[in-house]
């Protein structure tokens, strides 16, 4: 474990330095005072355009990180061999693909924390804290899913086709109700079948989306935030799994 945590911190501390994270952090906080100061332009409106703008732009900004550093990371110390030096001292292929994984993790929760923290502060501090922490919550688990399954499908494919695979999965894991909808009305067979087959077979990423206005005042879905948690913490581990076998077989040289 102390392997892993001194990885995880070293990989952090360098995917902060680079200047692509310091530019999406600090224009996402632009992004989240522009939405204040659009707010107050529309009378009554401010804190609706601020909930939706705030949190669409944290969601984007966690979801760039994502995209940019899971696919490549790992693969940069790959194509560098330095992955190699690292693995000559006494420390296992799934511990440094654990260290990677954690980092990617640790920037997006710290992503969260400092753009969480303003948003919370521009709102006045008075929204409900709990319903707050679960909408981060939700973004959390959300972006885990990806970066869990783009660590995944990095070790099959090269690091662009990871990047669009986990574009994919947002794109589908959010539009699984919409896939429903027009399946349930089409007289079309396949596509009702494929539809149905999708959703057994990826995760319905719209399950976590909390980011809304009635659910931070009125609290609403809350319960199935508590029910669906369970399930998404299996597709983590499960893919964290997948991952860690595939690298331990992976070629490195």
């Amino acid at each position: 474990m102390r392997a892993v945590a001194t990885l995880t911190f070293n990989t952090f501390l360098e995917m902060v330095r680079d200047r692509t994270v310091a530019i999406l952090f600090f224009g996402a906080l632009i992004l989240i005072l522009l939405s204040f100061f659009l707010g107050s332009l529309s009378l009554d409106e401010q804190r609706r355009v601020l909930i939706h703008l705030g949190f669409g732009t944290i969601h984007l900004s966690c979801l760039v990180i994502v995209l940019s550093k899971g696919p490549f990371q790992l693969s940069r110390e790959i194509e560098r061999q330095t992955c190699l030096m690292v693995l000559a001292r006494p420390i296992s292929r799934t511990q440094f693909l654990f260290g990677h994984l954690l980092a990617v993790l640790l920037l997006i929760a710290a992503n969260l924390l400092v753009q969480g923290l303003m948003l919370f502060a521009l709102l006045g501090f008075s929204v409900d804290p709990e319903r707050y922490l679960i909408i981060l919550a939700g973004i959390f688990l959300e972006m885990s899913i990806l970066t869990t399954f783009i660590f995944w499908a990095v070790q099959w494919v090269r690091p662009v086709i990871a990047f669009l695979s986990g574009l994919t999965l947002f794109l589908v894991g959010n539009w699984l109700d919409e896939m429903k909808f027009f399946a349930e009305r089409t007289r079309d067979e396949d596509f009702r079948a494929l539809a149905n087959g999708i959703r057994w077979f990826l995760p319905n990423l719209f399950l976590l989306n909390f980011r809304n206005e009635d659910f931070l005042v009125n609290g609403h879905a809350l319960v199935e935030f508590q029910i669906s948690l369970t399930h998404f913490l299996f597709w983590i581990g499960f893919l964290s799994c997948c991952a860690a076998l595939a690298f331990r077989r992976r070629n490195l040289v």
